[in-house]
C-alpha cells in the first residue's frame, strides 16, 4: 500500500483532489487500524514523502509530521523529533490558519527547549507576532507562549 501511495502521488496528471482524498483516507481510516507502532511509523513516513513539496498538501504534511514527532517524543527520541520538526517552515504555509501555525510553532519550541537549545527557541519565538497572539481564540496560546 505504501508503494502505491507514493506511485499515485507522483503520477503526472493525477488530480489534486484524488491525491488529497487518498492521503486523508490513509490518515483517517488506515492509520488507526495498524496494529504495531512500527507500521504506523512507516505509514506516516510514506505519507510525509508523498505530500512533501506539494502546496495543496501542506495541511496533510504538517499533520503527518506532528503525529510522527509525537511518536518519537513518546519513545524519548527528542533529538530526532526536534530535527524533523525544525525542517518545516510552518509560517510560510498559506493553507493553514493562524491558530494552527501558532500551535505548531509552540510545539517546535517545546521540543527545542527539551534539547536545551535556547538559541533556536529564541529564533522560533520571533516567528510568532504579538498581533497574532492578540487575536480572538488565541489567548490560551498566549499563556503557553
Amino acid at each position: 500500500m505504501r508503494e502505491l501511495v507514493i506511485l499515485l502521488g507522483k503520477r503526472r496528471g493525477q488530480s489534486k483532489r484524488a491525491i488529497t482524498d487518498m492521503l486523508a483516507l490513509c490518515m483517517d481510516k488506515f492509520l488507526p487500524l495498524l496494529q504495531t507502532r512500527e507500521r504506523k511509523f512507516q505509514l506516516l513516513e510514506t505519507l510525509r514523502e508523498a505530500s512533501d513539496g506539494k502546496m495543496f498538501l501542506e495541511r496533510e504534511y504538517s499533520t503527518c509530521t506532528t503525529k510522527l514527532v509525537n511518536m518519537l517524543e513518546e519513545d524519548a527520541k527528542i533529538d530526532e523529533a526536534a530535527k524533523i520538526i525544525q525542517e518545516i517552515a510552518i509560517e510560510t504555509y498559506g493553507s493553514l490558519e493562524q491558530k494552527e501555525k501558532v500551535e505548531f510553532i509552540l510545539y517546535q519550541m517545546k521540543l527545542v527547549l527539551a534539547r536545551n537549545d535556547f538559541v533556536r527557541c529564541q529564533i522560533l519565538s520571533r516567528k510568532i507576532s504579538n498581533k497574532a497572539l492578540n487575536e480572538d481564540g488565541l489567548q490560551a496560546f498566549k499563556i503557553r507562549f
